[in-house]
């Protein structure tokens, strides 16, 4: 019935009959293509807006049958927004009708969002015309509806790709361009503009590149003859020229730009300037040879090793090691030492300081390869203090000889010290000896002193008892050197406040100074602690006899005693007592 009524509006339209047997396989046809078009066939009354007529494919598409969409309103598969913009289309066009110019065959497509059956939204594109009556008046609407979610998700993810690309050529650090084969530069993001040393991409596009970009034709010419060879270039050191004529090194990487048709149209590619990086090579390769000079002339054995395995080392290790550096390479450190237990110490010991200091050294012995055992001094630091396993450099010192002269020097101090001390028994001994007969002379010149002597007599026996007390104090001094050096006296070693000490000194040095014609100053450095350890009679001692010295002797008849820290850390800390320090007791004069 639907067949027939559309064959009889064909008729009528075309102003002539069909036959029967022809009607019949325009039906067939029909119902063929109604069967198993993808598409979906419809005719909607204009009065109502309903649906007349659909094809079965609706059921694919939609999950209604189309007997179910037969009478229905357009608004039960429409979307609100979707049957507004529908019937805003339709007033338009029923509005224009009719016009001048405006095609009665025309056709309008709309992009909708049409609802299924279980209530879930797809995209849906609707070409649709009017069908008139016999006067022209548009009374139908004759549409196909074709899903197209999927044409426009891959067209939304292709304006994404593009835009993200876009975003890419745009922002990238490395130049992108796009140049004819008759060498017209077509296209450059910006970051070839800016590593050609131009302004504006205008500057470049449209011009030749064998004009403002080649170092030469030959490097033009270089890089075509590779790219025949292989098709495609991948990071080809060529030469460029910038915008002020500087010539500079770029990592090329380039293929062929092809049409629709597979044929060549130009090239595309990359471009990176190297410059830093062949500065940095070269800078490298100095810094390479200074140390391989300084390895060479080292004199000392230098190398690295990776987990205790010889990856460099420098000719001084070889000699001392007896091994070529050949032999070297490649194997455990375990072959130069004696023993299992040696290695295995070194490696504790020297990695464990390692971990705590960022370096380690320790004394150990090597077994050069004639069986030679020589002692080393090992110092070693890791390549990256948080990660040991790059390696670590390592020098290697041979004190085989040294430590000999070390023996041999302990026992000449040794001797030395025997002998001192021989010394200083017997300087004890003698001086305790010449002082009991001296105090008996200066006895004696005292009760001189108080018989009835002349005026010169009495100036010589005055001076004889000077003379004697001076050499009673020497005699003094000797016996306590001696018997320091000796080991009979040792230092009793008591907490004291240095304050009470430094003012009593200071009130008696000062009177002794004044009494003698000399001046005297006291200097105090600052952050001197509270309390001090050590002996203070002692202490007093050593800065009588330096004051005696100092107040017969100091220049300009002026005293100083100095006090003031010396060493210090958060544990300790050493006061030093000094006299007239940096001058000289004694002047120059009378030495």
């Amino acid at each position: 019935m639907r067949g027939k009524a559309m064959a009889n509006t064909s008729d009528k339209k075309n102003g002539r009959g069909v036959a029967g047997g022809e009607l019949q396989k325009l039906v067939e046809l029909y119902r063929l293509l109604e069967q198993n078009i993808a598409e979906v066939i419809w005719i909607l009354n204009l009065e109502d807006m309903r649906f007349e007529y659909v094809t079965p494919s609706v059921e694919k598409a939609t999950g209604f049958k189309s007997e179910e969409i037969i009478g229905s309103s357009v608004d039960r598969i429409l979307t609100a927004d979707s049957l507004e913009r529908v019937y805003e289309e339709l007033r338009w066009e029923l509005e224009r009708d009719g016009e001048p110019g405006v095609d009665p065959d025309r056709s309008r497509t709309v992009l909708v969002q049409q609802l299924r059956k279980d209530g879930s939204v797809f995209d849906v594109e609707l070409t649709a015309s009017f069908m008139r009556d016999e006067s022209g008046r548009p009374v139908k609407i004759l549409g196909v509806s074709r899903d197209v979610t999927e044409r426009l998700q891959m067209e939304k993810e292709l304006r994404e790709r593009e835009k993200k690309y876009r975003a890419i050529f745009e922002t990238s650090q490395a130049g992108f361009f796009q140049v004819a084969l008759d060498g017209t530069i077509m296209e450059v993001n910006p970051a070839t503009v800016r590593i050609l040393g131009w302004e504006k991409r205008e500057q470049l596009v449209g011009k030749k590149t064998t004009e403002i970009v080649w170092s030469s034709p030959q490097e033009r010419q270089r890089m075509f003859d590779a790219l025949e060879d292989s098709g495609k270039l991948l990071g080809m050191e060529v030469k460029l020229r910038k915008a002020d004529g500087t010539i500079f090194p770029v990592l090329l990487s380039i293929q062929w730009l092809l049409d629709d048709e597979g044929r060549r149209v130009g090239t595309e590619g990359t471009i990176v300037d190297i410059t830093a990086l062949k500065r940095a090579e070269e800078q490298l390769r100095n810094s390479h040879a200074r140390l391989e000079s300084i390895l060479r002339a080292a004199p000392v054995g230098i190398g690295v090793v990776v987990d205790r395995v010889f990856r460099e080392v420098n000719d001084r290790f070889c000699q001392m090691v007896g091994y070529p550096r050949e032999t070297l390479i490649g194997q455990n450190a375990r072959m130069i030492y004696p023993s299992l237990e040696d290695y295995e110490r070194v490696g504790k010991e020297k990695y464990d300081e390692i971990r705590r200091k960022g370096i380690g050294t320790i004394e150990t012995r090597f077994r050069r390869q004639d069986g030679r055992i020589i002692d080393v001094l090992l110092s070693s630091a890791p390549i990256d203090r948080t990660d040991l396993s790059k390696g670590v450099t390592f020098t290697a010192m041979d004190i085989t000889g040294m430590k000999k002269a070390r023996v041999a020097t302990e026992r000449a101090l040794e001797e030395e010290r025997q002998a001192s001390r021989a010394k200083s028994e017997f300087l004890a001994n003698i001086s305790h000896e010449l002082r009991t007969p001296m105090n008996g002379i200066l006895g004696m010149l005292r009760l001189l002193l108080e018989e009835d002597l002349s005026e010169r007599q009495r100036e010589l026996v005055e001076g004889t008892i000077e003379s004697a007390t001076e050499l009673h104090r020497i005699l003094e001094d000797m016996i306590e050197l001696s018997m320091l050096e000796a080991g009979r006296v040792s230092a009793d070693l008591q907490e004291f406040a240095p304050r009470p000490l430094l003012e009593q000194l200071g009130k008696r040095y000062s009177k002794a100074a004044s009494e003698r014609g000399a001046g005297f100053e006291l200097i105090e450095g600052s952050d001197i602690p509270e309390v001090l350890l050590g002996d203070q009679l002692i202490l007093k001692k050593v800065l009588d006899r330096l004051f005696e010295s100092a107040v017969r002797y100091a220049p300009g008849g002026r005293v100083k005693l100095i006090v003031e820290p010396e060493l210090e850390d958060e544990e300790c800390c050493v006061v030093r007592f000094a006299i007239n320090e940096k001058e000289l007791l004694i002047p120059p004069g009378r030495i």
